[in-house]
């Protein structure tokens, strides 16, 4: 993952349109293509949450729920990172999104000694470098 370009990021907090999916439907398909769908298991199927920043969408079908999209989860370890917790993501192609940790782990801990030194230098005196 070090040949990707990241920054550091905080996740806000975001609108989500939200359903109900019985276990025996086969036909759901989400408003429009997306990134992330979560689904919570109930007993008789799933709460299906989908971030949601504007645009139309089917009202009988789903209903938006302020502020229900709360985290984001790291690509690497799947840690849920709380909305705007210090997290890092890529700059540009595929979302990716890793904990500080993992991004210490994957990213910095595996750049030489020199680069790796001046980026923690640049974090320390509070200057987010990327990497």
């Amino acid at each position: 993952m070090q040949y990707l370009r990241w920054m550091s990021c905080r996740i806000p907090v975001r609108d989500a349109l939200a359903t109900f999916v019985t276990r025996d439907s086969v036909d759901f398909s989400p408003p429009r293509p997306v990134y992330e769908t979560r689904w919570f298991p109930r007993p008789d199927g799933y709460r299906v949450l989908i971030p949601h920043d504007g645009g139309p969408f089917d009202a009988n079908v789903f209903h938006i729920e302020h502020g229900a999209w709360d985290h984001v989860t790291c690509n690497s370890c799947n840690v849920r990172i709380k909305a705007m917790t210090l997290c890092y993501v890529t700059k540009s192609g595929a979302f990716l999104v890793l904990c500080t940790m993992c991004y210490e782990r994957e990213v910095v801990g595996k750049l030489s000694l020199i680069p790796a030194l001046a980026l923690r230098l640049k974090r320390l005196f509070g200057r987010h470098a990327t990497a």
